[in-house]
């Protein structure tokens, strides 16, 4: 039976790892965690531990990232001009390109016979652990708005099942090939067995009657962590996630962030009569790089293009000789009030705040 699990709060949840050997009370880390804890439980299945690596470097904080146990060789739109680049079906299976997955979520819709893709739904996400994906909150939990414009079932804020196809590798603007469907998902699919989200996401939702209510109450805890049935990590690697101070966010930082758009997958798009799994491998991956112009305590504003279904992808950037995740791409440009946003895509900051919560979770889960 399915069931959902409230954690009221957590104390000494961690054995810190530092490059300084600074002592971490278990009343801080109360502190940074708090009791806003939600999970989702769609598979019963025997948990494995994990203790991430916790650093403290210079105001920052860093979960450590790891490049996998195999060799696989590597390397919205706010202009009018799609400057996103396509990543090859070869590079796609790279690092850190390999660290995306595609996320699919299944609904229950109003109409029992209903076609499967009509309860489908998509989403990015990004490896951050073992079994561990990073991706937004409003991809995995509707409130009864959304259910209603989805045209989903009303009694059902959460989906029936949510799967995971990491290093998804059709090119995009190329030829649709049914006979390479297994090439273009090269790593498989994993089922995520539980949704972890921030209460205050849900209780956020409750609260919205305009854009400014949405910006305060929910875009800073549009945030969720996957667990998966399996540890795909150990062998493609995951990302870390950093928390980093003002002054590095402000030095003209740049990020990453590379998705799966819904815009450019040629079977949706020409509306094309064939099988669900050949739908679900067309999604190519496409991104690109840009500067971090405007930060908040728990937003984050880019100057890099996307579309609906890079929601939950991952802000990576290049700090402490690694390959970080700061953030998660949660809004396109039409959605945020402010003067400074609407010349931005934007996404929910990984803030001190955040980092320990989703280190918890982790090692919780």
């Amino acid at each position: 039976m399915k069931k959902i699990i409230t954690i009221l709060c957590f104390s000494s949840c961690f054995i810190f790892v530092f490059i300084l050997s600074l002592e971490r009370s278990s009343a801080i880390a109360e502190e940074q965690i708090g009791n806003f804890t939600i999970a989702k439980v769609l598979i019963q299945k025997e948990s494995i531990k994990f203790q991430p690596k916790l650093e403290e470097k210079m105001g920052a904080f860093y979960t450590s990232f790891y490049r996998g146990s195999e060799e696989l060789s590597w390397k919205t739109l706010l202009s009018r001009r799609d400057r996103r680049g396509t990543i090859s079906s070869l590079d796609a299976k790279e690092w850190p390109y390999r660290l995306n997955g595609l996320v699919v979520v299944k609904w229950r819709t109003k109409e029992i016979s209903d076609p499967e893709i009509n309860k489908m739904r998509s989403g990015t996400g990004l490896l951050i652990g073992p079994r561990y994906v990073l991706t937004a909150a409003h991809t995995l939990y509707k409130d009864r708005s959304d259910l209603e414009k989805l045209s989903l079932d009303l009694d059902y804020n959460w989906p029936e099942s949510v799967e995971f196809y990491p290093g998804k590798n059709f090119t995009a603007g190329t030829l649709y090939d049914p006979n390479k469907k297994e090439e273009y998902c090269p790593f498989g699919k994993f089922a995520a067995t539980t949704i972890i989200l921030d209460q205050r996401y849900i209780d956020g939702l409750a609260q919205v009657d305009s854009l400014v209510s949405f910006k305060k109450h929910v875009f800073p805890y549009d945030y969720a962590l996957l667990v998966l049935d399996r540890d795909i990590g150990n062998t493609i690697g995951w990302a870390g996630i950093a928390a980093l101070p003002d002054d590095v966010l402000n030095n003209e930082l740049r990020a990453l962030l590379y998705g799966y758009p819904a815009a450019l997958n040629p079977l949706i798009q020409d509306r094309v009569d064939v099988d669900v799994l050949d739908i679900l491998a067309a999604f190519p991956l496409v991104g690109m790089n840009g500067v971090i112009n405007h930060i908040e305590e728990n937003n984050l504003y880019y100057d890099i293009d996307t579309q609906g279904g890079q929601s939950g992808a991952g802000l990576l950037a290049s700090v402490n000789n690694g390959t970080y995740c700061i953030g998660v791409h949660t809004q396109g440009v039409d959605l945020n009030p402010s003067e400074i946003s609407s010349k931005n895509n934007s996404g929910t900051r990984i803030s001190k705040e955040h980092f320990f919560r989703i280190a918890s979770w982790m090692e919780h889960y």
